[in-house]
């Protein structure tokens, strides 16, 4: 649960990974809010007039039936769809939705696209085409002890077999393995392809 300290206002969200989802919420989507409340006040109120909190952990199984829960339970304001039936929970939204046909034409034909194996496929093709596989490293012989598919990965096996706090795991790691670091959370790590180190960047140049 996100909280403005401000007005009392809450967001109820759930995820298998907190910390990249709050990372989402007060680094993405506070450069693109979208009209979404939570992100506007974000924008409005600033970082640190918001906290969070774990209001429960569950098995992954139900997590959508609780996050309906506490929904049901709290009536948080910034929330703006059910998270087991994704309808609307405000009547303005609700309404400006309907208004647009063209919108909600789009909406249908895309729900049958994403929803198709070929398109599932290729998204999970295209996740993992992203992943940079990690190898974990003594701190003191750099011994190689462990290697994982990619960042977060690395960030859960932390989270699962250490008691560091820090929500951003994988930032840190990366850290590491970009070489803007020695060292996090006890270990070293490093790129299993040497590639991965260096960001590519595609320049665009006019005709003149």
């Amino acid at each position: 649960m996100i909280t403005n300290t401000v007005n009392g206002k809450r967001y109820i969200g759930s995820s298998t990974c907190i910390g990249s989802r709050l990372s989402f919420h007060f680094g993405h989507q506070m450069r693109n809010p979208n009209n979404k409340p939570l992100h506007m006040e974000l924008n409005k109120y600033g970082k640190e007039s918001f906290e969070y909190c774990v209001l429960e952990e569950c098995d992954k199984s139900v997590k959508l039936d609780r996050e309906q829960y506490w929904v049901d339970t709290l009536n948080p304001e910034y929330n703006l769809t059910y998270p087991k039936t994704r309808g609307f929970i405000c009547d303005e939204r609700r309404k400006r939705s309907k208004h647009s046909q063209k919108e909600m034409a789009l909406y249908s034909r895309n729900k049958i696209l994403y929803n198709t194996e070929e398109y599932k496929q290729l998204s999970r093709d295209r996740v993992r085409d992203r992943m940079k596989p990690v190898i974990l490293l003594d701190k003191e012989t750099e011994e190689e002890l462990m290697e994982f598919e990619s960042l977060s990965a690395t960030a859960k096996w932390l989270d699962e077999n250490t008691t560091f706090k820090h929500i951003s795991k994988a930032g840190e790691v990366k850290l590491v393995c970009d070489g803007k670091r020695k060292s996090s959370y006890g270990f070293k790590y490093k790129y299993k392809n040497e590639e991965d180190k260096y960001i590519k960047k595609t320049c665009f140049r006019k005709n003149v």
